[in-house]
């Protein structure tokens, strides 16, 4: 399954995150039980991002359909996990870098 997101406001998705990492990071967290994150890609010029998913079971993709479409919490969860400002987006860029060591 992909996932197509795209940010408020025109900008891309990379504007709204900073790195490509920090959005697999906040999806990996905002994701309902039993999806997870397989990959994540620029399209449609970079202001959009895709995300392959990777789905346990079918149940696991009605929890993504009902976050997604009927409850608003991926978009709350996502919004939580994503960095709001300078500070925060430097404090998850340096945990980032430093769990990769």
């Amino acid at each position: 399954q992909v996932l197509s997101l795209a940010a408020d406001g025109g900008q891309s998705v990379l504007d709204a995150c900073g790195r490509i990492s920090l959005l697999a990071e906040a999806l990996a967290e905002a994701l309902p039980p039993g999806c997870e994150v397989a990959n994540v890609y620029n399209a449609g010029g970079a202001v959009h991002a895709h995300v392959r998913l990777g789905i346990a079971d079918v149940a696991a993709l009605a929890r993504l359909r009902d976050a997604v479409l009927f409850e608003g919490s991926f978009e709350t969860a996502i919004n939580e996990a994503l960095p709001r400002d300078a500070s925060q987006l430097a404090e998850k860029l340096a945990t980032s870098d430093k769990m990769k060591e």
